[in-house]
């Protein structure tokens, strides 16, 4: 107790803890500290992808079984139905939005696929037994920043999940957040407890975590064993989930999507609009990228951009396994929200580029000799790219983050026992600010608040559980199709499910108080157990 009671005096009197809560912050976790007046509730993990990648092709299921409804829209695919023999050709291949069966469940095509872990390789679904997905979440705020903040709090200035965790951490950093996101910068506890903000490069060693806690506190201190390398147990961690993602990537191709390479004859459409449609599906950041052969494009890519995916699970996999945090928000780091990075072409135009001629009863777009090799990538926020590259960039992303998280979550399994369940004690929280619409022309989609699609993954979850209604068709104009947008619940009183019930089931299940009073919680625990009143997820016309 004497120990835990010097760690909390030493992080109130950082400067962090005195520019973050300022004198009564100080106060407030001194008392808190010795009083320890509070239970401590479950750690919290946020996963936040800012900058909203296409879920809708990983966890925001469109049709649970094949009893449910489905209106297709032909940007909204997940995968080609035919190559041309031994490749595909992004431009006449046909798409589809398909599915692969999961029990008695449909899940979205990536999730056949198979994932890399611990020497072999694994179906991807091997991740959902833990996983409970709520989808038709209506978030009703289509701004990045607000809609991020909203995954934590109620509004800017109140109390956030991750700051009620911490006022009943009795650990030595009660909050942590990584990537200054939003979501990680609208942290606010009750009685003034410290969060601890990382940046992932900063030219100070003490802005990094382990060399924070290295420089700033012995091993004993921390409960760490004797002689114990935080900083090579760091790296260390982080070279396995950089194997993990090279390995998923070389040895696990997404069927009809990343299995052949993309060979192009010809840009053609019947007419000049439809041509126009083809061309922004090749778009990134407003350019087209047109290639007869993507294959060099893609041969060197990248997932994600500066390891930032291997740091986070490396640094929640510290964090947890050496119980140093209670509350831990990872994020991008801010202006390098990338899906995949490091694509190389030399073959960027505008319109005023290209030469538009008609052939045989069709308008072709004569791709004229590039220019000097440029590096491009894939943005989460994907609004200056088309179908193309969000298919197969989101796709890839999903699926390699996907191999980091089931690693995760096994290494919390192994360290978990009867008398200590470290898996049961966690909940993960997969975040975006919204899902995407379907883009009207093949290219730039866009926000979509009212599909906002939340997954939790804990030990706590005995099972695959998907609830929550969607919308057959939506009213909203270019987008009158199935892509996830929230319907009515009879169980929640007819109602939509909001962000703000999310926040309350959320805090619920990690053993607090519900965020909103105005919004109950529509998760419960019963016998160390996520349930729900929730029935079978509908599609409906409404």
């Amino acid at each position: 107790m004497k120990r835990r009671h010097f760690l909390m005096g030493a992080l109130a009197l950082s400067p962090l803890a005195i520019l973050r809560g300022g004198l009564d912050g100080v106060l407030n976790l001194f008392s808190r500290g010795f009083a320890g007046q509070r239970p401590p509730l479950k750690t919290y993990v946020m996963l936040n992808l800012y900058g909203a990648p296409t879920r809708w092709l990983y966890d925001n299921c469109l049709k649970p079984t094949a009893d449910h409804k489905v209106v297709g829209d032909r940007v909204l695919y997940t995968n080609y139905v035919a190559g041309a023999g031994d490749h595909y050709d992004p431009v006449a291949s046909d798409v589809q939005y398909s599915t692969v069966p999961y029990g008695d469940q449909l899940m979205p095509h990536l999730w056949g696929s198979k994932i890399y872990f611990r020497g072999r390789l694994v179906p991807m679904t091997q991740l959902l037994p833990h996983m409970l997905t709520v989808r038709g979440v209506w978030q009703g705020i289509n701004s990045h920043p607000v809609g991020n903040v909203k995954q934590i709090c109620v509004r800017n200035g109140d109390t956030s999940i991750s700051g009620l965790v911490a006022d009943s951490s009795r650990r030595p950093i009660p909050a942590i957040s990584l990537g200054g996101s939003p979501a990680g910068n609208a942290y606010k506890s009750e009685t003034g407890v410290a969060q601890l903000d990382v940046a992932y490069e900063n030219s100070s060693p003490d802005s990094n975590l382990i060399h924070y806690l290295t420089r700033s506190f012995t091993g004993e201190e921390l409960n760490l064993p004797k002689d114990f390398d935080a900083i090579a147990e760091y790296d260390k961690l982080v070279d396995k989930y950089s194997r993990i993602i090279s390995k998923t990537r070389a040895r696990c191709p997404i069927a009809g999507l990343t299995d052949k390479p993309y060979k192009v004859k010809e840009f053609s459409a019947p007419t000049h609009e439809e041509l126009i449609t083809v061309l922004n599906r090749f778009k990134t950041d407003g350019d087209f990228v047109l290639h007869h052969d993507y294959t060099s494009v893609f041969a060197d890519l990248r997932v994600g951009a500066g390891r930032f995916i291997e740091k986070q699970f490396a640094l929640a996999e510290f964090l947890l396994l050496n119980k140093l945090s209670s509350s831990i928000v990872l994020s991008p780091p801010r202006g390098g929200e990338m899906a995949i990075s490091n694509l190389k072409t030399s073959q960027m135009f505008t319109l005023a580029d290209l030469k538009i001629v008609q052939r045989d009863g069709r308008y072709i777009a004569e791709v004229p000799k590039g220019g000097e090799e440029r590096t491009i990538a894939v943005k989460m926020d994907n609004h200056g790219g088309g179908s193309f590259f969000a298919m197969v960039g989101h796709s890839i992303f999903f699926q390699c983050y996907s191999a980091c998280l089931l690693e995760l979550v096994q290494t919390l399994k192994d360290h978990s026992h009867p008398h200590d369940d470290l898996f049961s004690d966690t909940v993960i929280h997969l975040a975006t600010e919204f899902d995407r619409s379907v883009p009207k022309v093949d290219g730039n989609s866009n926000h979509f608040a009212g599909a906002n699609p939340v997954s939790l993954i804990s030990g706590m979850v005995s099972e695959y559980k998907l609830i929550g209604n969607i919308r057959v068709q939506s009213p909203s104009p270019g987008n009158d199709c199935t892509f996830g947008e929230a319907a009515p619940v009879a169980e929640h009183k007819g109602e939509l499910v909001r962000t703000e019930h999310i926040l309350s089931s959320i805090t619920t299940v990690l053993g607090g108080r519900r965020l909103s009073f105005r919004h109950p919680s529509i998760l419960a625990v019963k016998d160390g157990r996520i349930v729900t009143h929730f029935k079978q997820p509908k599609n409906l016309d409404v």
